[in-house]
């Protein structure tokens, strides 16, 4: 132990932690009833129940998985509202989203696992995070790419190579396809790692 008291981070302790920052919130948002519903969530939960969801090509990945996820859970049985259906997988997204940063992001920046913790709590109680955590909408499904992207920048900063690079942009892509105005990002990432 340090002088602070902290435990040196290490890769149990990481893992334990993001296995916590995504086990812990997914149980509680997805028991805990949120009791706000948007319109455009509601709009998007009828949409999909009745088939009559289109491809936006400002976010591709958007509809069709929102639609799986809500026909995947009413076919198998969920007594659950559809609205409620879109949440879980806010709920799931964000999850992984926190649990991911925790994991792959916050100790390459952190020099101790309760700054690492500290720092994760910032992403995951930030005003916009939550919001989409929380929401019908499934904004959250970008989140996770974006975590996936910053982790591979940091990973191919460590050791640049051209398979690092590639997987780099590919998780630049991705989060692209889940909102298209996540391709910013990808590009100030690429400058940033250009420079």
């Amino acid at each position: 132990m340090d002088e602070s008291g902290d435990l040196k981070r290490g890769s149990a302790a990481d893992r334990l932690d993001a296995l916590l920052w995504f086990v812990v919130p997914v149980l509680i948002l997805s028991t805990l009833p949120i009791g706000f519903v948007s319109n455009d969530g509601f709009g998007h939960s009828r949409d999909f129940a009745a088939g009559t969801w289109h491809l936006n090509p400002n976010h591709l990945f958007f509809e069709p998985l929102g639609a799986w996820w809500q026909n995947f859970w009413t076919r198998n049985g969920s007594a659950r509202e559809p609205v409620d259906i879109l949440k879980l997988l806010s709920v799931l997204s964000g999850g992984l989203a926190a649990g991911g940063f925790r994991y792959g992001v916050a100790p390459r920046l952190a020099e101790t696992r309760w700054a690492a913790n500290h720092a994760t709590a910032w992403l995951a109680f930030s005003s916009a995070f939550l919001r989409l955590w929380v929401s019908d909408e499934i904004h959250m499904i970008q989140m996770p790419f974006v975590v996936g992207m910053v982790w591979t920048a940091l990973v191919y900063l460590e050791r640049p190579s051209f398979s690092r690079a590639l997987v780099l942009g590919a998780m630049a892509g991705l989060s692209a396809l889940a909102f298209i105005s996540n391709l910013v990002l990808g590009a100030a990432v690429a400058a940033a790692l250009a420079i």
